[in-house]
């Protein structure tokens, strides 16, 4: 003979399986947040770095142009100004002030055995990471 199953012991052990449900779910999504907000993080991190390298490489490259020599400029403060103005410019939405950019027209360079001057720009740039509080990146071209 089978035994008939009970509707109440039914219903009970369907009941107490949505609360165990719930209570995997309030421990699951902390920990899946823990994981992904680093993730996240680090993927906004390498956009800002790949976007200040590239206004650093255009400002580099805008102060090399022989027009805008500091040593030679007639008015030094407005050529540096304009080399800065134009890695600003390069970088809206960033909160990058014209302290935060140097300018070294004289760096000296090896490119294949030679030694050239050429330009050297230093950003610094602050950021708050999402997860492990407030770092300093120092990035130079």
């Amino acid at each position: 003979m089978k035994p008939v199953p009970d509707p109440i012991l039914a219903r009970s052990s369907r009941s107490n399986s949505r609360g165990s449900i719930v209570v995997e779910l309030a421990l699951a999504v902390p920990l899946l947040a823990v994981l992904l907000l680093p993730i996240a993080d680090l993927g906004l991190l390498i956009r800002e770095h790949q976007i200040l390298k590239t206004a650093m490489r255009e400002g580099a490259r805008f102060s090399a142009m022989a027009e805008n020599r500091v040593d030679l400029s007639q008015d030094p403060a407005v050529t540096r100004y304009r080399i800065k103005q134009r890695v600003i410019d390069y970088l809206e939405g960033f909160s990058i002030v014209s302290d935060d950019i140097t300018i070294d027209q004289d760096y000296l360079m090896t490119t294949g055995g030679i030694v050239v001057v050429g330009s050297e720009l230093v950003v610094t740039y602050n950021r708050t990471l999402l997860i492990l509080g407030p770092r300093c990146f120092q990035l130079g071209v």
